[in-house]
């Protein structure tokens, strides 16, 4: 299987931390669902960062929700948490951008995160990995914007 296993994880198996992207529990309604949201948020997040930079937020934010999701959701997986990266990646760059028409999405996602991650849901870690990795990435992310 390629789902979240700590036993497996703490065995040796490591590429479990990555591998659970692979999987989709949730019921189709919802896995189409996620499919559109995550388009629309890839499409935004690729053409503000560029190809390498956004598959770079993919995997910040896929480790960091299924890392933490061996502890809080063990046996799961799913792509959400892979896309969280590159949302709190926009979310950092709207408000370091000073997009002010998006301040309060922005605001939103944030927020969001920091109460997912009380609630221990691993979108929560996943999003403020996303957080800081834009943070990182915001300088050359204008340098994209600007070609």
């Amino acid at each position: 299987m390629v789902r979240r296993d700590p036993e497996e994880l703490m065995a040796g198996q490591v590429w479990r931390l990555i591998s659970p992207v692979l999987v989709q529990p949730d019921p189709l309604t919802s896995t189409i669902g996620l499919g559109v949201l995550a388009a629309v948020v890839g499409v935004a997040a690729e053409r503000t960062f560029g190809s390498g930079r956004f598959l770079a937020l993919l995997t910040a934010g896929a480790l960091a929700g299924h890392g933490i999701g061996e502890w809080w959701q063990p046996y799961s997986g799913g792509v959400s948490v892979a896309f969280c990266g590159p949302l709190g990646a926009m979310a950092v760059y709207v408000l370091l951008a000073r997009i002010r028409r998006h301040f309060v999405v922005a605001g939103v996602v944030l927020v969001g995160a920091v109460v997912l991650s009380v609630i221990t849901d691993i979108h929560g870690p996943a999003i403020l990995a996303g957080v800081v990795a834009g943070f990182f990435l915001f300088r050359s992310a204008v340098a994209v914007r600007r070609n």
